[in-house]
């Protein structure tokens, strides 16, 4: 696979070109200025390239608007020390990037490169062990360093590209699994079944790339018909779950701001490409939220009401599933305790910080360049009700954003959910009859979220 590195420190491209060669077998070119950037690429056709647009001699936003002519289908890795370079508009056309941070490193590199070129990338371990590796080696190391995931919800390739362990007792890991070995279920179901093991760990400094590769499986199986719909539905849970831990520890940095976007459209075209999810959404016990799943269910169901309205776009899609993901962000700006009372169990200082949330979380929001100012209105009005009752600022009915009507409906339904114990059905059935519930929301909205759950000619009996 013939990738380009285009970056200003020649020193710094010679190592790049040393770990690629060794670890992955790629063929690299090099530049490290703009001009012999645009020559390449010019004449060859690459799989990936890496930019950093701090080089000179023909600038590195010159060098963009190049690739955006001959190459914007080409998966492409930003960097820049310039914090305020890359842009919305800058982003424009490229469907297939990553923005790593300043002070990303080689190693860092080198994962996202292998997660941007699935699927024709296989791993080379840097222990070179054989393909089937069965040692198991202790670890000993903090806790807070190791990030949990379902054994239940684990899933990989043919190779595994992070190391996977399993918790013996605090402090205490046993790697099971190496970066770069062969996937093989049967060890997986020998803990899972004989020895008990409920959950996996992995690297907490590999949750970026666990993200990563979890995104493109989901993009993957929305094509594929065979996979059945639960596990659909249980990938897209696993990929926001974890995204949303590394959002509440990183912040809203700029590339994680798109990888957000980015798996926003993939549940989007999941719910769109496959009817079977709709319909499994409605009985799916494993719904029921959980310490993460809360952005993860309003994500989904936003979309889901989105679809059902004829002017819904790819744009549309970005904007509404980025604020889902974000609308909560101010909650860890709260005490931590707060974010385990539901709010129908609120009492006076509890309700006055809760409501707090909403401005907390628009002000932790990055520049409007990465975002554009309908996110942040959806943000700022998510709470706001139909009727005038709801808040920061108690506006009603038209003066309310579609998208944050949306939003506003979904909130409500997920946190009845969650606080009643039921699923998606039983939820809806509910809720419907609460005549409180209803005042409180867009009939619209309410309407199309019905469309998604029952015949066209129900709707108007439902909301009678």
């Amino acid at each position: 696979m013939k990738i380009l590195l285009v970056a200003p420190a020649r020193d710094w491209l010679e190592a790049a070109v040393a770990v690629f060669k060794t670890e992955l077998q790629f063929e690299v070119s090099i530049a490290d200025n703009g001009i012999e950037a645009q020559k390449l690429i010019s004449q060859f056709q690459f799989k990936l390239i890496f930019l950093n647009l701090d080089v000179q001699r023909h600038s590195g936003i010159e060098v963009l608007n190049f690739i955006k002519i001959k190459y914007h289908n080409v998966p492409i890795i930003f960097s820049t020390s310039q914090k305020d370079l890359i842009t919305k508009d800058l982003l424009t056309k490229f469907k297939n990037y990553y923005i790593l941070p300043p002070d990303g490193s080689l190693d860092d590199l080198l994962k996202l490169a292998v997660t941007m070129t699935m699927p024709n990338v296989v791993v080379q371990s840097k222990e070179k062990k054989p393909k089937k590796n069965t040692e198991v080696e202790g670890v000993m190391e903090l806790d807070k360093n190791f990030t949990k995931i379902k054994i239940d919800e684990f899933f990989s390739g043919k190779e595994v590209l992070f190391d996977v362990l399993i918790r013996l007792t605090e402090g205490k890991y046993l790697k099971i699994l190496h970066a770069g070995d062969s996937f093989c279920s049967e060890r997986l179901n020998t803990y899972k079944v004989d020895k008990k093991v409920e959950y996996l760990y992995i690297k907490t400094e590999d949750r970026e790339l666990y993200i990563r590769y979890y995104n493109t499986l989901l993009k993957n199986s929305s094509e594929n018909k065979q996979i059945d719909p639960t596990i659909k539905i249980k990938l897209a849970q696993n990929v926001c779950d974890k995204y949303v831990e590394e959002v509440n520890i990183k912040g809203l940095k700029p590339h994680l701001v798109e990888q957000g976007k980015q798996i926003a459209q993939n549940i989007y075209k999941l719910i769109k490409k496959d009817k079977a999810v709709a319909k499994s959404l409605l009985t799916l016990k494993e719904l029921r939220p959980q310490v993460h799943s809360h952005s993860f269910l309003v994500t989904l169901f936003s979309c889901l009401v989105a679809r059902q309205f004829k002017w819904n776009s790819s744009s549309t899609i970005d904007t509404i599933g980025t604020a889902c993901f974000f609308h909560d962000i101010g909650m860890t700006k709260l005490p931590p305790d707060l974010s385990t009372i539901y709010s129908s169990n609120m009492e006076g200082s509890q309700i006055k910080q809760y409501h707090r949330h909403v401005q907390l979380s628009v002000s932790l929001l990055p520049p409007n360049s990465m975002f554009g100012g309908t996110v942040d209105q959806i943000i700022s009005q998510h709470h706001e009700a139909f009727d005038g009752s709801g808040f920061p600022r108690g506006v009603s009915g038209k003066y309310i954003n579609v998208l944050s009507s949306i939003v506003s409906f979904v909130e409500g339904f997920v946190e009845y959910m969650s606080e009643k114990s039921l699923d998606p059905m039983q939820t809806t059935n509910e809720l419907f009859k609460e005549v409180d519930f209803l005042k409180k929301h867009n009939p619209v909205v309410m309407r199309n979220f019905l469309k998604t759950l029952i015949d066209a000619k129900d709707i108007s009996n439902t909301l009678q």
